[in-house]
């Protein structure tokens, strides 16, 4: 039975059924391999008045894991208005002598960065006014409008309550310019979060408004207004523990994708202390009214600092480093206060300020710890998007080997020798055995054009049959039966391993479900394995509507892959 991750329906049910007639025997994985790999620091370089600095050399630049220093193996720079390149040599190389006729670093003509580029945007409309989304997806049209160029793929994502794909990645300009035109039409239904805070507010305010000192005393009062702030407060909480758990889901869907990747954030309310700002706001009208030693103040704020989601915030940043994702966040909160003097819910000076830097905190926390870059404190949201323009197009890719150890995530840091400069790079690194990297690569083949194999595979899928209140559907895997076998007494034996995940066009996936296999033959037996494909079946019990089926397997000693995808329609 698969097991479901994020706040997602659940998709199906697996029952693994082999149907060929090679003898088959559950078994961990046959050879151990030890790869050692370069891990790649994309880094921007900028002065004081945020200008990106070009032109440094490798020797400039210091780079530290878990603040120990690390040899720089590989260096490359772009700059897109000259079209250049420098590299160095992929090795360290021992010191020489100074000369006076040392040549200056090889440069060769060469386009802008090679790589694919991936862009998610994820539009918070359950935290932003209509307006202020409109602004962004303004912003963000111009951005995919001129600076989509061949081979980028970009998907965009709404969240209100729950994350809801608007466009699915693709290559295709045309579709994604057709999600933000179809997004700035859509009307957004209930109250957004900073009217939920209002209504809380306003609330206490009526209820202060009843007190007469018999019906309704001061301490009655309080108890009222502090149960709806509380309330509120869990809402805000279980609300923002979604959305983080969401963005993982969608920072998952690329890890198995190599090139740029690069996640657009845009909300107005993702505090670090969800709710805090109210309760202290409600302790300050109360306070002066109740008894002295009440401390009411003192007390909300111990309990708004409380309730953190400052470490649910690093993990999901971790998480995107462990996947090679950046974010950049904008902050669309207006912090102008246009609301009138004579309204009973607006805030002091404090409490405003209070609530912008904690967003603003959260978002600045995602950007930093990932190598990305946050926008706050301004309507311009074209800025933000021209900062993504200029890191894609002008930064150093700064390579190391990782120290051998443990798959827990080390910390990295780049500096620069030279003063004044300010570095922005991802500060975490994650090891990934090639085990995870199937999983990864198996998730990315359900949103992307087929991953390439190594191994050919083919995945079919016969027409689902009513069961109950889901659907049967028989599918088959054929590989091609050029497993690797290797000698083993009178024997040969090989293996390999099947992953497996379910997934919607709307981007809600089963968890990867793993199973390894073990061939054994008799050596005289080779030539009939070889003469036809390897097939089995997997029986899946799915839901009604439209799903994808994603397979990979891994040969267990050449490590050859092979993937293929499959879309059954549950009807």
């Amino acid at each position: 039975m698969i097991r479901y991750t994020r706040a997602m329906r659940p998709l199906a049910a697996v029952a693994l059924s082999l149907l060929s007639a090679i003898p088959l025997v559950a078994q961990d994985k046959l050879v151990e391999t030890i790869e050692v790999k370069v891990v790649n620091v994309d880094v921007v370089v900028t002065d004081r008045s945020g200008k990106a600095i070009t032109g440094l050399t490798k020797d400039d630049f210091e780079l530290f894991e878990n603040g120990k220093p690390q040899a720089i193996t590989n260096f490359y720079e772009i700059m897109p208005e000259q079209h250049v390149v420098i590299r160095t040599g992929t090795t360290e190389s021992a010191p020489s002598a100074p000369s006076t006729a040392a040549a200056p670093p090889a440069a060769a003509a060469a386009p802008e960065d090679i790589r694919a580029r991936r862009f998610v945007f994820l539009i918070d409309n359950y935290s932003m006014e209509p307006s202020q989304r409109n602004k962004t997806l303004a912003a963000m049209r111009k951005f995919i409008d001129t600076n989509f160029k061949q081979g980028d793929e970009a998907a965009l994502y709404i969240w209100s309550r729950k994350a809801e794909q608007i466009s699915p990645l693709t290559k295709d300009k045309d579709a994604i310019l057709k999600g933000i035109d179809t997004t700035l039409a859509r009307s957004r239904s209930g109250m957004s979060a900073i009217e939920e805070e209002g209504r809380t507010r306003q609330t206490c305010s009526e209820i202060m408004m009843e007190v007469d000192g018999s019906h309704m005393t001061w301490d009655q009062a309080w108890l009222h207004c502090q149960g709806g702030v509380r309330a509120f407060t869990q809402s805000v909480w279980d609300n923002e523990s979604t959305l983080l758990k969401d963005m993982k889901g969608i920072v998952s869907t690329l890890g198995g994708v190599d090139g740029r990747k690069v996640l657009v954030l845009a909300g107005a309310h993702l505090p670090e202390h969800p709710g805090r700002e109210t309760m202290l706001w409600a302790a300050q009208q109360f306070e002066q009214h109740l008894p002295k030693g009440s401390q009411l103040v003192t007390r909300a704020m111990s309990e708004g600092n409380g309730r953190s989601q400052t470490l649910a915030i690093t993990d999901v940043a971790n998480f995107a480093n462990a996947n090679g994702v950046a974010f950049y966040t904008i902050d669309a909160a207006d912090q102008r206060n246009e609301s009138g003097a004579e309204s009973p819910t607006m805030s002091d000076a404090t409490d405003s300020f209070m609530s912008f830097s904690d967003t603003a905190s959260a978002f600045k926390a995602l950007a930093d710890i990932t190598g990305g870059a946050a926008l706050s404190g301004t309507q311009n949201f074209e800025v933000a998007f021209q900062t993504l323009t200029r890191d894609l197009t002008t930064f150093y890719s700064i390579g190391y080997k990782p120290a051998e150890g443990t798959a827990a995530s080390r910390k990295i840091s780049v500096r620069t020798k030279k003063s004044g400069l300010t570095v922005r790079a991802r500060r975490s690194y994650t090891p990934k055995s090639s085990d995870q990297e199937m999983n990864d690569r198996v998730v990315a083949n359900l949103f992307h054009q087929p991953a390439q194999s190594e191994w050919p595979i083919t995945l079919t899928a016969k027409t689902p049959e009513k069961n109950g209140d889901r659907f049967t559907v028989p599918v088959t895997i054929a590989m091609q039966p050029n497993i690797t076998l290797i000698p083993q007494e009178k024997n040969l034996v090989g293996g390999f391993i099947l992953y497996i995940v379910v997934g919607t066009k709307d981007g809600a996936m089963s968890k990867v479900t793993k199973n390894a296999r073990k061939i054994e033959i008799p050596a005289n037996a080779e030539a009939d394995l070889r003469s036809k494909p390897m097939t089995f079946t997997l029986m899946l019990s799915v839901k009604p509507g439209d799903s994808v089926v994603s397979v990979g397997v891994t040969d267990q000693i050449s490590e050859a892959t092979g993937f293929d995808r499959v879309q059954v329609s549950a009807q």
